[in-house]
């Protein structure tokens, strides 16, 4: 019996959650009623006539609700081998027996690097993205949370009851004008810093640095362009994929002869046109008299980028170098905090950027 209704429930639950319904009322009262339904009815005795001689196997009382729950939370597609590095880890970390351990969520992330967006001391992070989980357990009312590749083969402790917790602030972000819009983006593994916990948000950024980070803050532009393979960019390279995604997405393109310049910095000018072309944002009209009305030195802007230039503005996401200032320079090195700025701008509706950081687009 109670097998039965285990299997009518947790079937009723799953075609619920298929159309967007919530399984879980549904559940707390079938326990109480489907039994009383299956012992008044003929067509439970009809069913143990039809069915096997053999006694079925009981679940306790105990036993139901935590399968209901592992039910109700784990994604299908967790791999069994992500679910067991997990338990291993958190039993070998904590001394308690792994079947004491229970999954209670599970979702499935992109890395921003190999320290799975994580970081110990004197421990390098390569910057690449890393298709993964992020996995919470549970034993003794207590939680522990791990990050781990797609596969289990490398599972880091992201926090647990006696640490901070991954959302911990970098160090050297206390009263810096992105500091909220760094910290937002770096709590759901859009950026990362560095092994000491420091963003150095002033700091330049490479080339395949932010190709890999824009396919990191974009996962779902399409590619529209074939692969090119870049003369300067060997299989090898640590960021070769993620040039090559960002280059069939659109954000990015080479220089003369098949060339990439990876570990160039990015400048001012190449973030802005990088993001207006892989997002295909509008071209506004008279573009020449937006720019000469916003940006004092709207001559230096290369004419490549102008209609992307115009167009970011308009959209309100063009970061300035200094507070209040009117100059663009375009050929300035983007920094860190420009770069997670400009993000903030077009994935946010309160990007939490200062407003004198940020140019007012052109009415009318």
């Amino acid at each position: 019996m109670q097998l039965l209704t285990y299997t009518i429930v947790m079937k009723t639950r799953f075609f619920l959650r298929d159309f967007g319904l919530k399984a879980k009322p549904f559940s707390q009262l079938a326990w109480l009623i489907v039994p009383l339904l299956l012992m008044s009815s003929s067509w439970s005795g009809e069913m143990s006539q039809e069915g096997s001689s053999t006694a079925e196997p009981s679940l306790t009382a105990a036993q139901m609700p935590s399968f209901l729950t592992q039910a109700e939370q784990l994604p299908t597609n967790l791999p069994d081998s992500v679910q067991n590095a997990v338990i291993n880890a958190a039993a070998n970390l904590t001394g308690i027996s792994a079947n004491q351990f229970q999954i209670i969520e599970a979702e499935q992330r992109n890395w921003p690097n190999s320290c799975l967006g994580l970081y110990e001391p004197e421990i390098a992070c390569t910057q690449v993205i890393v298709p993964g989980w992020r996995v919470v357990v549970q034993a003794d009312h207590q939680e522990w949370s791990f990050h781990t590749d797609g596969t289990g083969d490398l599972v880091k402790l992201a926090n647990s009851p006696n640490s901070p917790g991954e959302d911990q602030g970098y160090v050297d972000l206390e009263g810096h004008w992105a500091q909220s819009c760094i910290q937002r983006l770096g709590q759901q593994g859009t950026i990362s810093g560095y092994p000491d916990n420091t963003f150095r948000p002033d700091s330049s950024i490479t080339r395949a640095e932010y190709a890999a980070l824009l396919n990191q803050a974009f996962p779902d532009v399409p590619e529209g362009r074939e692969t090119l393979n870049f003369v300067d960019v060997p299989s090898d390279y640590w960021g070769e994929d993620a040039i090559q995604t960002a280059y069939r997405k659109g954000f990015v393109s080479g220089y003369p002869n098949q060339e990439f310049h990876p570990d160039e910095l990015v400048s001012r000018v190449e973030m802005f046109v990088a993001l207006a072309s892989g997002l295909d944002h509008s071209t506004p009209e008279n573009v020449s008299g937006i720019l000469a009305a916003v940006y004092g030195d709207a001559a230096a802007i290369p004419a490549y980028a102008t209609e992307e230039i115009a167009a970011l503005t308009q959209q309100g996401a063009i970061v300035k170098e200094s507070l209040g200032g009117n100059r663009l320079n375009p050929e300035g090195a983007a920094t860190r905090a420009q770069v997670a700025a400009t993000l903030c701008e077009l994935m946010f509706e309160d990007s939490g950027i200062p407003a004198g950081y940020v140019v007012t687009p052109v009415e009318d």
